[in-house]
């Protein structure tokens, strides 16, 4: 025998004991789902797929749309045959080998077999592991504070929850959903609550922005896609991921009342609707899946979400209190350097109906502000700058003011400053400035609350009015002219006149009748008119006669106390920015000593 003959014959055996080793791949492999190539979901959730040449898998769904597809468009099933569809003569076209398409599905992307379970196993949920509510509460305060009552209401549903999900003893009972619909402003920590909560149960987390369900391809694809982030969060674990939970944020982006003068039937907003209720009804209630969903439009949601079984248990999430708002900068505050004389509490005051995230803004561009001044620790006046800037934006500086028109809108600021001054029910001024910001303002007056009030009087009510009128009014006195500055507070004004006559009954003739109603409350509280032409008149006409009433007591205090309005305007337009304590010594000064001050001045 020659030596290519040898060669030969053991290249022959070492082929035959190849073909009879076992397939390791094919045992790796059936550890796994097989996946629908189109569609990308696994047999568990597609069904049984048909399998054509190169191990490659379709749903039975996505081969009846082609075949759908094809049918539609005319194309004939008999012709198809490359050799006769002219697709070599096409330039630039190649027919797809199937062969290249072995193996494309990452392992990542892969999805384990279900293990079946024997009788007697453990439930996939033990119980004993899940914390008793108290406990869920209290490890929720060491990441959240305040929204006590929200925590308590999340922890008790969500242990119920897992613990009928957890129970075997009753598997013939349907059992019903603890999904959470939460309720608040923007800001207010609902997207961070949930993550906190995953967190400590240390269970899969899907989020999604309602938004994003109308922007695929057709609908139903995308639903099915926050299934898929859930599958990836509990590592494609279908037994982890059952216990998972998953949360959309801004559901009433396609959750809005179908009354038939909003969006049609064939609208891609109700498609997705629709699909959005047929999954959540599709959720096996013994899995442990929770939905959540958070909205600051709550009354524009359609009453299908909220029925029993869907989102049935309603979670209010709210600003925080003086004390909240403390608590959560003193919490930011950890990670910076701050001075020794750093106030929280007069920081929170002025801070009043701030959310959790402007809080944490505050202290950020206070730390800002103290480095580019080239200091290492911030200080109260930091924090207090970062308060003006989340509400009326940053100093500019480099505005441009004729002098007259600065005389001008220190007079307007000083003069809204006086009225509130002079006032026995109003809030004491802490701050004037006429350094123009970015949201437009070219000067304001602040006033902070010593304590938080969440009721208002009729009296607190009026002297807003007239204090907001006093800008004006000090201009027409001064200047024998008025300016557009005063928009904003001719806006308020009669805002807050019109209130007080519709919504909150202080008016002798109407009394305790509502005109108006309040229509997203965290949305800036728009109203909607609720009478007839005649009485919309009256009211128009009262609301007038109210604010004139406010402007003549305004006007009438600025006339008592003309030498101090022009001895305030005058200190504000050379010092741009004057204190409370400043304003206030100034306001308390006699007569003579106000000359004296004049004299040594000049």
């Amino acid at each position: 025998m020659s030596d290519q003959d040898k060669d030969l014959e053991q290249e022959i055996i070492e082929k035959e004991q190849t073909d009879d080793a076992p397939d390791t791949n094919k045992d790796e492999k059936d550890g796994y789902e097989d996946i629908c190539y189109i569609c990308r979901r696994p047999e568990s959730k597609a069904g049984k797929m048909i399998k054509i040449p190169n191990n490659i898998c379709i749903c039975r769904d996505c081969m009846q749309k082609t075949f759908d597809s094809m049918s539609g468009s005319g194309f004939n099933l008999g012709d198809f045959n490359p050799a006769n569809m002219g697709f070599g003569n096409m330039p630039n076209i190649s027919m797809i080998n199937l062969s290249d398409l072995q193996g494309m599905l990452p392992k990542s992307q892969q999805i384990k077999k279900k293990k079946p379970k024997e009788k007697k196993e453990k439930p996939a949920l033990d119980i004993r592991a899940i914390p008793a509510p108290h406990k869920i509460k209290a490890s929720l305060d060491e990441y959240i504070v305040g929204q006590d009552y929200a925590k308590k209401v999340m922890s008790v549903a969500v242990y119920n929850h897992y613990e009928r999900v957890a129970s075997d003893a009753n598997d013939d009972i349907e059992i019903e959903k603890s999904n959470m619909l939460m309720v608040g402003p923007t800001g207010s920590g609902k997207t961070y609550m949930v993550r906190t909560l995953a967190k400590l149960l240390d269970v899969p987390l899907a989020i999604t922005d309602a938004t994003s369900l109308t922007e695929a391809g057709y609908i139903g694809d995308d639903i099915e896609s926050v299934v898929s982030k859930l599958l990836a969060a509990a590592d494609n674990d279908i037994e982890k991921a059952e216990r998972g939970i998953i949360f959309i944020d801004e559901i009433d982006t396609v959750g809005k009342k179908r009354d038939g003068g909003g969006f049609s039937g064939n609208d891609e907003r109700e498609q997705t609707l629709n699909q959005l209720l047929a999954e959540m009804d599709g959720f096996d209630g013994k899995k442990g899946v929770v939905i959540l969903a958070a909205t600051n439009r709550p009354d524009s949601l359609d009453p299908a979400l909220l029925r029993p079984g869907r989102f049935d248990r309603r979670v209010p999430v709210e600003l925080p209190d003086l004390k909240g708002r403390e608590e959560i900068l003193k919490v930011h505050a950890k990670n910076i350097r701050v001075g020794d004389n750093v106030d929280y509490n007069a920081i929170a005051r002025m801070a009043s109906g701030a959310s959790g995230a402007e809080l944490a803004n505050m202290i950020n561009e206070a730390a800002l502000r103290a480095v580019r001044d080239g200091r290492k620790f911030v200080t109260q006046a930091d924090l207090e700058e970062s308060v003006e800037v989340v509400i009326a934006g940053y100093q500019k500086k480099n505005k441009i003011m004729t002098d007259k028109e600065k005389l001008i809108v220190s007079y307007h600021e000083v003069g809204h400053a006086l009225v509130a001054a002079l006032q026995s029910h109003s809030a004491p001024v802490t701050k004037i400035t006429i350094i123009p910001r970015t949201s437009g303002a070219l000067g304001y007056t602040m006033q902070v609350d010593e304590d938080e009030h969440n009721l208002m009087s009729r009296e607190e009510l009026e002297n807003k009015i007239a204090t907001l009128t006093g800008g004006r009014v000090a201009e027409d006195l001064v200047f024998h002219s008025i300016t557009t500055g005063a928009s904003n507070d001719i806006e308020q004004a009669t805002k807050v006149a019109r209130a007080m006559i519709t919504r909150f009954g202080m008016n002798e003739e109407f009394g305790m009748v509502a005109f108006e109603t309040v229509t997203n409350q965290y949305l800036g509280g728009d109203t909607s008119l609720a009478c007839s032409e005649s009485t919309a008149a009256q009211i128009d006409e009262k609301v007038v006669a109210a604010v004139r009433k406010q402007y003549d007591k305004a006007e009438q205090l600025l006339k008592d106390n003309m030498p101090k309005l022009h001895e305030l305007a005058k200190y504000l337009y050379e010092k741009e920015t004057i204190t409370g304590d400043e304003f206030m010594e100034i306001l308390n000064l006699s007569p003579d000593q106000l000359t004296t001050t004049r004299m040594e001045t000049n």
